[in-house]
């Protein structure tokens, strides 16, 4: 078709035989293996018209057209997938037109048909194809190309970023236990070490200041000058616990403090591999993972201090090392 419209331009307008083929060439991409094929200098208009004939085949028709359209998918692997798969969906709804190569392609109708093929994958998220209504509302026939393609690319945008959401969640599920251990370097480990032996100094003092058998000396001399009966009860009598109506403790009701014994320190235990953290909606994290964190530092793992304290990642913000 082009070929057979190229004589009647080039009669209009006077073209030399050079100039006819390079108007029929011009419809070849330049990095075409076609193009350079055709582009021999021993073709003259004439023979490159008969082998243009005999390569007709090659070209495609309106149905080969019409069936890479309605197979056409939105590539959601990467960003720059996608806007290579969108600007072929354009190209080939350019291509299908029936005055294609005669008229300039109507913008406006061309980006309407591109929504219209986008809504019909039944493999996107159900906020994604409301958005593509949406837009197909918001765009009018005055706006510009680029105003055009923004809307349809930030719609398209939506789908990647779930896509890419799911993609992270499988590759985690696939890791191995001893890839989700944590791991420090040797400088880090050094001063969380570093932390604990600070911690075990200060408690030092207040461990030498009371006796084993928890009494200074003056009840300890009393408990010497009554005898043994004496001896034989403590010095201070821990209350027994009872359970109010409330089910609470009446020690603890009343205030009373109960020592606990000295704290040890640890690392988190490393987050199950075959148990997810994210919620369904992908957007916050599960309350049994939060629970399975609490208490230890969210930089880097150890239970001696708070991630606001942390002295191992100071300058960074990242939390819930897994």
């Amino acid at each position: 078709m082009v070929a057979s419209n190229s004589v009647k331009i080039a009669k209009d307008y006077l073209l030399d035989e050079n100039q006819h083929k390079s108007l029929i060439l011009s419809h070849i991409p330049s990095t075409d293996n076609l193009y350079a094929f055709h582009n021999f200098k021993e073709l003259n208009i004439a023979r490159l018209f008969e082998m243009i004939s005999m390569n007709s085949n090659l070209s495609l028709t309106r149905t080969d057209l019409e069936r890479q359209i309605n197979t056409w998918k939105l590539a959601r692997d990467s960003e720059i997938k996608m806007q290579r798969s969108i600007i072929d969906l354009l190209i080939l709804l350019d291509k299908n037109r029936e005055n294609y190569g005669l008229e300039d392609a109507n913008i406006f109708t061309m980006f309407t048909q591109a929504l219209q093929i986008i809504s019909r994958d039944d493999t996107l998220p159900r906020y994604v194809k409301d958005a593509v209504y949406e837009s197909r509302i918001k765009i009018k026939p005055a706006n510009e190309m680029t105003d055009l393609y923004k809307i349809l690319l930030s719609t398209c945008l939506r789908a990647l970023s779930q896509n890419q959401r799911n993609q992270q969640n499988k590759m985690i599920n696939a890791l191995n236990p001893s890839q989700l251990a944590l791991t420090y370097h040797d400088e880090h480990l050094q001063q969380v070490k570093a932390i604990q032996t600070r911690s075990a100094a200060a408690a030092a003092p207040a461990a030498a200041a009371v006796p084993s058998d928890g009494m200074g000396p003056k009840k300890r001399f009393q408990r010497k000058k009554k005898g043994p009966a004496a001896a034989a009860a403590p010095a201070s009598t821990v209350p027994a616990l009872t359970m109010d109506s409330k089910g609470k403790k009446e020690g603890q009701k009343k205030g009373t403090v109960y020592r606990k014994g000295k704290r040890t320190f640890s690392f988190v235990v490393p987050w199950p591999n075959t148990q997810k953290y994210l919620s369904r909606n992908g957007n916050s994290l599960t309350k049994e993972f939060e629970d399975h964190f609490k208490g230890y530092c969210h930089k880097c793992g150890h239970s001696s201090h708070s991630a606001d304290k942390c002295k191992v990642y100071i300058d960074q913000a990242t939390i819930l090392s897994l």
